[in-house]
């Protein structure tokens, strides 16, 4: 029996360090007295910070999450229960700050893509206490604003390129000496989702609410209640993350959904009435958060929890397949971004190394290779498609999307249809380009370029009455060098109406309804004088048809060296305008 337990201890205790070497949580900064988290779609994040020299917080920015910050604005004031509290950045890289209720407004920071520097600050609006902020997709701002009116926090929106607000709703909590409503999101449907004040309105002591776009926001959902709820984020599949009191210290809870019963996901700490304030949930094992300041952490810490997505990538399709190319199309997992590695080759998956950053080529074998195993990377972003060349024709190739969660940290599990395979085609002998056929002045013109050739030794002009059987009406030599070209050439083929006619001749006689076995003297005869009959109005006539003839079809006959034959597709001769 102490066997089996021992055992049955040890596996728990191998799953239990999986589990935990599935993520990390790094410090990116210390002692700043963190209140508010903003992120933009570049990879860099932002947060309002304390400033000891000057006794005032600063808007810095985290160039891709880490270094030595780059401070954007400086001189915001606070007092003990008063801080900037709101950060967001826009679509276009614009910055807004909510100043403390010392300042009394909103800051922008005007974005300059082009020479990437932020323009002087300007106040966006003022003369109100704004607690809270938040950007949607499309670049409308949304606050958490003080309503003088009824004396009480409202949700506000204020369209994007307005200061005008519009008030969504009213009635979160304001009191004297109590936390304030610190925490907005904005979720894809357009719902939106806050932390409540700390005064216990309706004895749910900073909750946290949904807001249906469905009801106008007049429908309230309580998501949790009495936990001193002090921000809160979601992640791009619709799970809210809140930073709650559980009655010892503070956690970093996550609700499936936004609903149901909480996982913690982090420890947070708290002491000296400075809260956890600010996440950033990229996915859920990608979130930026604040701690709180307590003895043992003094003015709070900035931490990244970084682990493998949880949802892999999946249904890998190929399309636009050729002799060296073809286009590659997944669906997304819950990464940041994701890389594609690609091989010849049919089994086997891809084992990029964490911390590794894989340069992608969509020019196979000119991206990175992962060690020597034969896996290039031929993408790398957040897209769902790639055009992928350099590919050898009647070739197997193999194709893996690795989820990547940021910082090269990725998830190698395969996925339904991830990895998929692909064989390219074999080489055409010819790739046609334009064809055309026109009737001139009793005459037939047929032109057409080739945009490569391999092999190739002539064409065959090819002429019907039906589109179904094709008579060669003549013969044009390539004009590839040994048979072989990559670069556009052009042809063409010029025949009188007499030739045609008089090649085209059986057909016109099934045409006429004489059977083709007969062979008498008189049908010989009424043969020869319908050809020249033919003949003749072919020479006179500038327009369109031969006698009984309604439609002329032309197709090219690819000959190789070989004598095999490839076919152009069917065109249809018209007569010139």
């Amino acid at each position: 029996m102490k066997v089996k337990l021992t055992f049955v201890f040890f596996v728990l205790l191998i799953c239990l360090c999986s589990n935990l070497s599935a993520q990390t949580v790094t410090t990116i900064a210390t002692g700043g007295y963190y209140t508010a988290l903003a992120y933009d779609g570049a990879g860099n994040l932002y947060t309002t910070r304390y400033d000891a020299g000057s006794d005032r917080y600063q808007v810095v920015k985290y160039v891709n999450g880490t270094g030595f910050p780059q401070v954007l604005l400086e001189g915001l004031q606070y007092d003990a229960f008063d801080y900037p509290w709101g950060l967001a950045v826009t679509g276009n890289g614009d910055v807004y700050v909510a100043a403390s209720n010392v300042d009394n407004k909103i800051i922008k920071l005007p974005y300059n893509s082009g020479t990437n520097t932020y323009g002087t600050a300007e106040t966006f609006v003022s003369g109100n206490y704004y607690s809270a902020l938040a950007v949607d997709a499309t670049g409308n701002l949304y606050t958490l604003e003080y309503a003088a009116a009824t004396s009480d926090y409202a949700i506000v929106k204020y369209t994007a390129g307005s200061n005008s607000g519009i008030q969504l709703y009213h009635g979160l909590v304001n009191g004297p000496g109590y936390q304030y409503p610190t925490g907005i999101a904005v979720a894809s449907n357009g719902d939106i989702l806050v932390v409540d004040g700390f005064n216990g309105q309706d004895g749910q002591t900073g909750a946290a609410y949904r807001f249906t776009a469905a009801s106008n926001y007049t429908a309230r959902t309580t998501i949790s209640s009495g936990n001193y709820s002090s921000a809160l984020a979601l992640d791009p599949q619709g799970n809210l993350y809140v930073s709650e009191y559980n009655g010892t210290t503070y956690v970093l809870n996550r609700y499936t959904n936004a609903t149901g019963t909480p996982v913690k996901i982090a420890d947070l700490e708290l002491g000296d009435n400075f809260y956890p304030w600010g996440i950033i949930a990229l996915n859920s094992t990608n979130i930026y958060f604040a701690t709180g300041s307590s003895s043992s952490t003094a003015g709070g810490a900035l931490k990244h929890l970084l682990g493998t997505p949880e949802t892999p990538a999946a249904g890998i399709s190929f399309t636009n397949t050729t002799d060296n190319s073809t286009t590659i199309s997944w669906t997304n997992g819950s990464g940041v971004r994701r890389t594609v590695f690609m091989m010849a080759g049919s089994s086997g998956t891809a084992a990029p190394v964490n911390g590794t950053d894989y340069t992608a080529n969509p020019v196979f074998g000119s991206g990175s290779q992962i060690g020597s195993g034969g896996w290039y990377a031929v993408y790398s972003g957040t897209g769902t498609t790639v055009d992928v060349t350099g590919l050898s024709a009647t070739t197997e190739y193999r194709v893996m999307v690795i989820e990547d969660n940021g910082n090269n940290y990725y998830q190698p599990a395969t996925g339904t249809n991830n990895p998929a395979n692909v064989t390219t085609t074999a080489v055409l002998p010819v790739t046609f380009g334009a064809i055309s056929a026109l009737l001139d002045n009793g005459a037939l013109k047929v032109k057409w370029n080739t945009e490569s050739e391999n092999n190739n030794d002539h064409f065959e002009v090819q002429a019907s009455t039906d589109g179904k059987n094709f008579k060669s009406i003549g013969t044009v030599a390539s004009k590839a060098i040994d048979g072989n070209s990559k670069v556009t050439l052009d042809y063409q083929f010029d025949s009188p109406w007499n030739v045609i006619s008089f090649a085209l001749l059986p057909f016109v006689i099934g045409l006429l309804g004489f059977p083709a076995t007969r062979c008498s003297k008189c049908v010989l005869a009424g043969l020869l004088l319908l050809s020249a009959a033919v003949t003749v109005i072919s020479c006179t006539k500038n327009n369109t048809d031969i006698k009984g003839i309604e439609k002329l079809y032309i197709r090219i006959a690819q000959v190789d060296k070989d004598g095999t034959a490839k076919f152009s597709k069917v065109v249809t001769a018209v007569p010139k305008k």
